[in-house]
């Protein structure tokens, strides 16, 4: 009796829970626009001599722009500019100048961070000079690397 008892019991609880439970599925699409990127570094010398010569001074003019065929970047970005040399020994003198005529190379060889907003037109042309140090003799060769840090900011 108990055994019968037990197993009516499960009989009737087995349809109970295979009819208590419930799924549902759902499909959605959606669309989302990214915002686009846009930071350009563009020479603006011509190609020329690259050797440099005792009391020679080099000038190399470069761009930095958040814009392309009037469209501007939708992003905000950070960014600070770095002069490298392959050999640190090297007797030259590197200055760094903005379009106001400011120099903006600290004694690390790179600059501040500098802030380029989103959705507004950015172009900065710099000029970077190049000249020996007075009383030195040409040693080695060496590399000059203008390298350009860009960050994107959060929102």
């Amino acid at each position: 009796m108990k055994k019968s008892l037990i197993v009516s019991i499960v009989i009737i609880l087995l349809p109970i829970t295979a009819f208590a439970m419930y799924k549902d599925s759902c499909i959605v699409n959606a669309k989302a626009k990214i915002a686009e990127p846009i930071f350009l570094v563009e020479s603006i010398n011509e190609k020329e001599d690259s050797y440099f010569y005792d009391n020679s001074i080099k000038e190399y003019c470069f761009k930095v722009k958040n814009n392309v065929n009037q469209r501007n970047s939708e992003v905000d970005f950070s960014y600070k500019i770095l002069v490298e040399y392959s050999n640190s020994n090297f007797p030259v003198k590197c200055q760094l100048f903005n379009s106001k005529n400011e120099e903006i190379l600290k004694g690390n060889n790179s600059t501040e961070y500098i802030l380029v907003e989103k959705n507004k037109s950015y172009d900065e042309e710099y000029r970077l000079v190049v000249s020996w140090k007075d009383g030195e003799n040409l040693s080695e060769k060496t590399d000059i690397n203008i390298e350009v840090v860009a960050l994107q900011m959060k929102e």
